[in-house]
């Protein structure tokens, strides 16, 4: 039962995330303004953008690049290929629970429970640092 229930906050989370995405205000261009027509060159870089299958992270840059930590640390030492790379550190939205965002989903620690791994693909992924075993969710 304790794994659905970090499933079920975990997807409460990504809902609440998505929910904040679309309160953000649009951009809109000023009355009146005409769209500037493309050069060629731009025509060309976006038709060859079209064309890529999947956009690359970002990668870490500057004098403190993200890095995963403790529980986080341990399940990608586990699972690198799965997990990816850090994008952001670690943070706490609230007391209790930490998320950290990577190259290939986002890692969710739920205070008393296992550590929770969203794939981008939507399978969900629990690490028990106890064990070290690792379950998978697929989605219903």
């Amino acid at each position: 039962m304790r794994p659905r229930l970090v499933l079920v906050l975990a997807w409460s989370l990504v809902a609440l995330s998505a929910a904040a995405c679309d309160r953000l205000p649009q951009l809109q261009p000023p009355e009146g303004a005409r769209p500037a027509a493309p050069s060629p060159e731009a025509r060309a870089a976006a038709g060859a953008t079209q064309q890529a299958t999947k956009p690359t992270a970002r990668q870490p840059s500057g004098p403190n690049p993200p890095e995963f930590a403790g529980g986080f640390k341990d399940f990608h030492t586990a699972a690198p290929e799965l997990i990816g790379d850090p994008v952001r550190n670690e943070f706490s939205p609230w007391p209790g629970m930490s998320e950290q965002q990577t190259t290939k989903g986002t890692l969710i620690w739920v205070e008393d429970h296992d550590l929770v791994f969203l794939a981008e693909d939507g399978r969900v992924f629990t690490w028990d640092p106890n064990t070290r075993s690792l379950k998978i969710f697929r989605p219903s």
